[in-house]
């Protein structure tokens, strides 16, 4: 399904905080921090956006990663909405 969503592997090195470290692969100026997003999705005629995504966010472009089990959870989201026949959405993410 084409949508917005990026799942990027964190890199090896550790942070004190969450035990993770990543770069931005965009802009490569910062390390991206725990955050929120909003993912579009569209297919055809169809449009949903999910907002308050947990995702790691880069503070310097705003480019947003999510986790392999969020991703997961969007798509779902997005095919039952399209098995649904809905045209367009908006909802929170939970």
């Amino acid at each position: 399904m084409p949508g917005v969503v990026e799942i990027s592997p964190c890199y090896a090195r550790r942070n004190d905080k969450t035990g993770r470290y990543m770069i931005c692969l965009i802009c490569r100026q910062a390390e991206t921090v725990d955050g929120l997003t909003s993912v579009h999705f569209e297919r055809g005629e169809m449009r949903l956006v999910v907002n308050r995504v947990p995702a790691r966010v880069c503070p310097s472009c705003e480019e947003a990663y999510v986790e392999e089990d969020v991703a997961v959870r969007l798509l779902q989201e997005a095919d039952a909405m399209f098995a649904a026949g809905e045209m367009d959405g908006v909802i929170e993410f939970n």
